[in-house]
């Protein structure tokens, strides 16, 4: 039911202050989920082959407590929650060599049919993997609900997407979201401040070829970031973030 996998901090994977950065934590939270997965043919590789299917990340909440430091070594946690109809729930635990947790995560999935873009019913999966729904690494998370800023007001910036950004979907790697946004935001929030909650919802797809805008409203230490593809105007990302100052 629970899956745990130690890693060693890369210099990488840090900020200019060798703390880890808030996107290498995702990361980590994706690696562990993938590999949960894999003795129930439940991977990547399994699932498309088989029945023609993916896993697509819709929406994740995570709270940071604490950024460790390199060449610090931690335990990543991860148990999938509850199934409901089209979503799949799945919780994250990061902790140092003590046991404290630094970084909790709560994310929900969908299965994507490969030829349709259509997600799946979750009806199958039920048998093949345990469940833990008693237990929250985050209690009610957000996972989707974020509210639209009704205005802007930090400077637009586009990003071209590049062969780099993709995954094994041929879409934009969800990471890859945060990166530009904590490439893109004024060095006040991203460089003088922690981001200590992380919102994100996925409302679409965007794939080679591609322009992302980013566009931002701050208030103090709260966000709200869309992420808009300009060729058709589509909003295909939103979170919302708070900092606290470093």
């Amino acid at each position: 039911m629970y899956y745990s996998q130690s890693f060693k901090i890369r210099s990488s994977e840090c900020d200019t202050s060798l703390k880890l950065s808030p996107a290498a934590v995702l990361d980590y939270f994706q690696e562990v989920a993938g590999r949960q997965c894999i003795p129930y043919g439940m991977g990547v590789p399994e699932i498309i082959n088989k029945y023609g299917m993916t896993w697509v990340l819709s929406g994740m909440s995570v709270k940071f407590d604490s950024y460790p430091s390199w060449p610090e070594e931690l335990q990543i946690e991860t148990w999938p929650r509850t199934l409901k109809g089209f979503k799949a729930f799945r919780d994250f635990l990061m902790k140092d060599n003590s046991g404290n947790i630094l970084a909790r995560g709560s994310s929900v999935w969908a299965l994507l049919d490969i030829k349709t873009r259509r997600p799946v019913k979750m009806d199958f999966v039920g048998g093949i993997m345990p469940y833990d729904a008693e237990r929250h690494a985050i209690e009610d998370p957000v996972l989707g609900r974020i509210p639209a800023a009704e205005s802007f007001n930090q400077e637009e910036i586009v990003f071209p997407v590049s062969p780099s950004d993709l995954d094994y979907n041929q879409h934009v790697n969800n990471i890859r979201y945060l990166i530009w946004l904590m490439t893109y935001l004024d060095p006040a929030y991203s460089k003088d401040s922690e981001l200590i909650d992380l919102n994100i919802a996925f409302t679409g797809e965007s794939r080679l070829g591609d322009d992302i805008c980013i566009k931002s409203f701050m208030d103090g230490e709260k966000g709200l970031h869309s992420f808009v593809k300009v060729q058709d105007g589509k909003e295909v990302c939103r979170m919302s973030t708070r900092w606290r100052k470093s």
